[in-house]
């Protein structure tokens, strides 16, 4: 999957050109941080780091088997790496049942939408989207912000994963399972584990998706 983020000249050319244009409209500031982080990440494009707060990001990096393995970095003051971690589907099904706890079904709507909006590439429109409905309607939470985020990176990675027949469900079909059914953390994490693809998609259909 390495390859998929290999650069032709003529697009490295526009990337280099595109930087400059921004960086003189830093200078002259018309640019907002925001986009200042797009920029960043355009420039790290395999790894799309992005910058959640001052201490703490969000990015892809190299796994078992792929470059689409989400990991949260977390920074000290100073800006030095503290800890670099996967984060395992668990952990993210814990953490969405807590939101839930506090913000109710908002937090599967917000998935929801992440779904319906996410394919095989980063989009900075969508994370700023996202990072707005976590102002306006999750408190700003920093909880929500590194959730909603994974669940958005997780889903992109779905979709690049090589030989996929199911792309992103797989990943709503776990949230559904324990936001909408129920259905315990740890089991829903292992349900799809040696389910043929055409019968995990039958699960899927039968959810809506």
């Amino acid at each position: 999957m390495a390859n998929s983020y290999k650069l032709d000249q003529k697009t490295s050319n526009h990337i280099r050109l595109s930087i400059v244009i921004y960086l003189k409209e830093i200078y002259q500031k018309k640019i907002t941080p925001f986009i200042l982080k797009k920029i960043l990440c355009t420039m790290s494009k395999q790894s799309c780091n992005f910058e959640i707060d001052d201490e703490n990001s969000i990015c892809f990096d190299k796994g078992k088997f792929d470059n689409f393995c989400v990991y949260f970095k977390t920074y000290n003051k100073n800006k030095i790496l503290i800890e670099k971690k996967a984060v395992k589907d668990i952990e993210l099904l814990n953490n969405l049942i807590l939101l839930k706890k506090y913000y109710k079904e908002k937090t599967y709507k917000l998935i929801e939408y992440i779904y319906k909006h996410t394919n095989k590439k980063i989009n900075y429109k969508l994370i700023k989207i996202i990072t707005n409905i976590i102002k306006n309607h999750f408190d700003n939470s920093l909880l929500a912000s590194k959730y909603f985020l994974f669940v958005y990176y997780a889903m992109v990675a779905e979709e690049n994963k090589k030989g996929s027949k199911l792309g992103k469900r797989i990943k709503l079909l776990g949230v559904y399972q324990v936001l909408i059914e129920g259905m315990n953390p740890l089991e829903a994490s292992n349900f799809s584990k040696g389910l043929k693809w055409i019968t995990i998609s039958n699960h899927c259909r039968k959810r809506g998706f």
